[in-house]
């Protein structure tokens, strides 16, 4: 596990606090995380049903029906290993897991540019359920910062793979403004083939830029 000091930021107050950022987790950070974060999405729940929102398209989390721990149990251990296509990164702070990133670098190739060359590809990407917005509850997450910079580890990925930076997702739509707008990813728009998720791209070049604007 490689392991790096940095900073989330309190939403409320502007306050910076300490934090680790992870680039080599094991599949046991996903359960922990997820032993973490699962009381809370029921809590979220039981909130939303309290205030008579029982409709998802009014605004519920988009990922609030994600289980780490079952993409933990569905992931072989070897695609960690030194020449695994899979890499987990998080970031822990105040004790507790802030958000969590599953990359994959094999089987996913660029729509942009020169086409059908590898990239990154992001799977999976969340933080943790006390850093959300949830705009029918008027609540407003604890802490910002976290899953910028794990997207700036998959670049970084990408780039000591020699993919130059290329990294994909397919974007929930909620999340959308901020892979546009704070991670400079080029939105292909929905994909048939994946739930009608819009598909996001980010280029080479672009690849730079974000990397130059991060703090």
């Amino acid at each position: 596990m490689s392991e790096q000091a940095t900073k989330l930021r309190e939403q409320q107050g502007g306050v910076e606090v300490a934090a680790v950022i992870h680039d080599l987790l094991t599949l046991e950070a996903l359960f922990a995380a997820e032993e973490q974060w699962c009381l809370q999405r029921i809590a979220v729940l039981r909130e939303l049903s309290a205030a008579g929102i029982h409709d998802a398209r009014a605004g519920w989390p988009q990922s609030v029906h994600w289980s780490w721990a079952r993409k933990a149990a569905s992931c072989s251990p070897s695609r960690l290993e030194a020449l695994g296509d899979i890499r987990l990164f998080g970031i822990e702070g105040a004790g507790q897991w802030q958000a969590l990133l599953f990359g994959v670098s094999e089987g996913h190739y660029t729509h942009l540019g020169a086409a059908n060359r590898l990239l990154v590809y992001v799977d999976f990407i969340e933080t943790a359920p006390w850093n959300w917005d949830i705009t029918p509850l008027n609540k407003v997450g604890r802490y910002r910062g976290a899953g910028v910079q794990l997207m700036g580890l998959a670049v970084r990925w990408s780039l000591s793979l020699g993919y130059g930076g290329r990294t994909g997702l397919h974007a929930l739509d909620q999340a959308k403004t901020f892979y546009e707008s704070r991670c400079g990813l080029q939105n292909l728009g929905p994909d048939a083939t994946y739930h009608d998720l819009s598909y996001f791209e980010l280029t080479e070049a672009n690849a730079k830029v974000f990397l130059r604007s991060k703090p």
